[in-house]
């Protein structure tokens, strides 16, 4: 073989081989997807109150990240959505509480929760009333909330972080607790 035959052969196996023995940085290399795949979500039949002191009328909530940080906030045993949750296998709860101008109404999503492009779970909530129009309702803002169970595909990573958006306006952010 002469030696620009050899020089040849070479620089095309370089060309064939570059990028490919470190993969591209894009890539996870450990065969998980690098964004969250939200699997499914379950609402609470009963949203229970946490075990937390919040003071003013502004939206508050708490991301749960672990079977510890559900506990410091709820009597785990008195609330089956929470006993249920598998932290380990992914799962998240995230809790949030708004309020209403009167007493007649209740939290509900406002649509299903989803990932957004930067890998944060987003859950839309919204106020709903729950007496018809011609009932008259107290008037008194009234705290209502809401926990639901965020369950991520095992194969890929939780979302370390939650989007609230309150009545299609308000955003709050939670980051996940442990």
């Amino acid at each position: 073989m002469d030696r620009r035959t050899l020089l040849a052969t070479g620089v095309a196996g370089a060309i064939a081989l570059a990028g490919c023995s470190t993969g591209s940085p894009d890539e996870p290399t450990d065969g998980r997807d690098s964004n969250p795949t939200l699997a499914e979500h379950v609402v609470s039949d009963a949203p229970p109150t946490p075990d937390v002191e919040w003071s003013g009328l502004d939206t508050q909530g708490l991301y749960l990240a672990s079977a510890d940080a559900a506990a410091r906030y709820f009597h785990v045993s008195n609330t089956p959505l929470v006993a249920a949750t598998e932290f380990e296998a992914g799962e998240r709860l995230c809790y949030v509480r708004v309020f209403a101008s009167q007493t007649c109404y209740r939290l509900v999503l406002d649509g299903p929760p989803a990932i957004d492009d930067e890998g944060r779970a987003v859950v839309s909530v919204r106020t709903e009333r729950t007496a018809p129009e011609s009932q008259a309702c107290g008037e008194a803002m009234t705290p209502v909330g809401m926990l639901v169970r965020l369950v991520f595909d095992p194969d890929g990573p939780a979302a370390e972080r939650v989007e609230v958006v309150v009545d299609g306006e308000e955003t709050v952010t939670l980051d996940a607790m442990a």
